[in-house]
């Protein structure tokens, strides 16, 4: 995934993942949580938008 210098990504990672759970958790609920900790387990490039939205 490159693009244009300066471009983002938007991939989330674990260290974000844990470092904000309170805010995700509050904000989003338990499971979207979850479901970003899955994706950050399973390797899995997602974006936070699309763990929030879940399937």
């Amino acid at each position: 995934m490159h693009g244009p210098p300066g471009m983002v990504c938007g991939v989330i990672t674990g260290k974000h993942v844990i470092l904000h759970a309170p805010a995700i958790v509050s904000g989003f609920g338990l499971r979207s949580w979850l479901r970003c900790c899955a994706a950050v387990v399973r390797r899995q490039r997602t974006t936070f938008l699309a763990c929030v939205m879940g399937p």
